[in-house]
């Protein structure tokens, strides 16, 4: 035997554990109960819902961007910002009904967003 199956031999992988086991099944449990909310919760509850759920969605991109990538920029967070002020505008300001101002402001970003990625998309050497 090689020194390295010897190696391997004694080393076991798990697939799961207890205490994964455990999270995936209250996960379910969290997830059946946002499903179902509509029919149980109250409109306030589900706004504060969408709020934290928003929330930790921008928090996962920012961990999957600088935290495993190791890429930090601030591009993306302009462009979500600029849509999030285009948002306000719209439903607050302009009366559009907050339904329809969300698309809006996204396709607003997006035409901010294209003319831009035509000069960023011509730069050569190492920028992200």
């Amino acid at each position: 035997m090689t020194s390295t199956a010897i190696a391997a031999a004694n080393f076991s992988i798990e697939r799961a554990t207890r205490a994964s086991r455990a999270a995936g099944v209250i996960g379910s449990v969290l997830l059946a109960a946002a499903i179902a909310m509509p029919w149980w919760g109250n409109s306030g509850w589900m706004r504060e819902v969408v709020e934290i759920a928003c929330y930790l969605v921008f928090a996962m991109m920012w961990n999957l961007l600088a935290g495993y990538g190791g890429m930090v920029s601030i591009g993306q967070q302009a462009f979500v910002g600029l849509g999030g002020y285009f948002l306000v505008i719209l439903a607050n300001k302009l009366g559009v009904n907050p339904f329809l101002s969300v698309p809006l402001a996204a396709l607003i970003a997006a035409l901010f967003a294209f003319p831009t990625s035509r000069f960023v998309f011509r730069l050569q050497g190492g920028y992200f």
